[in-house]
């Protein structure tokens, strides 16, 4: 089910990519669809809420609630972390052997060195981007699905835990430096412990962080009677961009208004008749401000002309 949003002009994409946007003005253009480009500063907020304090009051604090469990959970990784921090290790030592304990199974999972080798994994560390991507899909292309999978949900996980808790390392005073840890983790840390939508719901004291993203991004327009007359062309051009299929839905909701006119047509009846557009696979819905939008849009194309609430094609 398809719905038509009421804008002036043809939507036809938003770009990050500059060097794309310009492509497909490139390709419209040549068709002879008149376009317009819009750069934008597009903003994007994320919210998590957590919890935050010493061990012992956070244990306090969400006793007899869901989020117990959890507190208790970060109380056992610190356990853990605590009895395998040396003055000096070596953060990947530290993190297999903290992962291990608390992940016992994971030792089922194969590691990178097990899949491709310690030289062929060593070599990689030296690689370019485009020769690691390269290497990652030759290996993968030789490995059984399962055990791809195993090991892409396992080194999620892995990810998971371990990133939390580097932060919260470095809340409590633990230093890195060289790909090595310095520092003591205290017997009662501070702890930041991101909770779900549910968790949050829960009636303890929540806090939010809010991260902002900006990004300059590139909307694209194009001429919506110029897409009606150059449908023919951009079906040819949406076997390589498949997004532009939405060029031809609006050239089919024209060409199906300009078939109910017929002679002198009652304006206000041809909005009603052409509303709602059903065919084989789909049902178009527009709204009034579409339909007289459309309209007006043809009217100064000189195609239809509208006086005292009648309609009619021109010529």
């Amino acid at each position: 089910m398809m719905h038509l949003e009421s804008y002036m002009k043809v939507y036809v994409g938003t770009f990050e990519d500059e060097k794309e946007a310009q492509e497909v003005v490139k390709e419209l253009s040549r068709m002879g669809i008149r376009t317009e480009v819009k750069p934008l500063l597009d903003v994007e907020m994320e919210v998590s809420s957590y919890i935050e304090g010493r061990l012992s009051d956070l244990k306090e604090k969400c006793k007899g609630t869901t989020l117990e469990g959890v507190v208790k959970k970060w109380e056992k990784f610190f356990s853990i972390a605590r009895a395998k921090m040396k003055e000096g290790i070596d953060i990947g030592e530290f993190n297999r052997s903290v992962l291990d304990e608390i992940m016992p199974e994971r030792k089922l999972v194969p590691s990178p060195e097990d899949l491709i080798g310690k030289e062929k994994l060593e070599s990689i560390k030296g690689a370019t981007d485009e020769e690691k991507i390269k290497l990652a899909e030759d290996i993968f292309a030789k490995i059984d699905r399962d055990i791809i999978e195993r090991f892409t949900k396992q080194a999620e996980m892995d990810m998971y835990i371990i990133n939390d808790l580097h932060e919260m390392l470095e809340m409590n005073g633990i230093e890195y430096k060289d790909g090595k840890m310095y520092g003591e983790i205290p017997s009662d840390p501070m702890l930041r412990i991101y909770l779900s939508p549910e968790e949050a719901e829960e009636k303890i004291e929540v806090k939010e962080e809010y991260e902002i993203y900006m990004d300059r991004k590139i909307d694209v327009y194009a001429n919506l009677v110029d897409v009606y007359f150059g449908a023919k062309r951009v079906s040819e051009l949406c076997i390589e961009k498949p997004y532009l299929a939405k060029l031809l839905v609006v050239a089919d909701v024209i060409g199906e208004i300009l078939d109910k006119i017929k002679g002198k047509t009652d304006l206000e009846k041809l909005v009603e008749n052409v509303k709602t557009m059903e065919r084989e696979i789909d049902v178009i819905f527009l709204t009034d401000d579409v339909i007289h939008d459309i309209l007006k849009a043809l009217e100064r194309e000189k195609i239809v002309k509208i006086k005292k609430g009648m309609v009619k094609i021109e010529g």
